[in-house]
């Protein structure tokens, strides 16, 4: 059992996920799923801790809408989690982002972050990724961002 996850642990949990991790210039850790049949677009995956939170961000590179169609990713974003709690879709840097997130309780199993809040957040923000891309494609709206 785990009382806190710590950088180090997080690190090396992720690795026994099996990604592939680096480092951003803010201390976060990132790992990619390259584009695929179901959304064609590679999905970065930031990994976060603090005090009380473990947080699995995604954003889907080059993928974002055309100018003028913000407003209506931002209207897909809102019905999304209007229907669900998590992740929660928004829309940052001109492009469509989903955060799940899980509390740390005082003590946790490594097989309970590995799984619900590293496997199943990464799993759940690929699945929104591609039910936003749907939508959107369903709409004629145009999803390949020049950013």
């Amino acid at each position: 059992m785990m009382k806190k996850i710590t950088r180090d642990s997080l690190r090396r949990l992720l690795g026994e996920v099996g990604y592939d991790i680096r480092e951003n210039y803010q201390g976060e850790f990132w790992a990619v799923k390259y584009a695929d049949e179901t959304f064609p677009h590679d999905v970065v995956y930031t990994f976060s801790v603090d005090d009380e939170w473990l947080h699995v961000t995604g954003c889907a590179k080059g993928f974002g809408p055309a100018e003028g169609d913000e407003y209506a990713v931002l209207e897909v974003l809102n019905q999304m989690n209007m229907k669900r709690v998590d992740p929660v879709g928004f829309y940052l840097n001109c492009q469509p982002q989903f955060r799940h997130s899980i509390r740390l309780g005082q003590e946790m199993s490594e097989e309970y972050v590995k799984r619900d809040g590293i496997g199943f957040g990464a799993y759940c923000i690929h699945r929104s990724f591609v039910e936003l891309y749907i939508i959107l494609q369903s709409r004629g709206i145009n999803t390949v961002s020049p950013f």
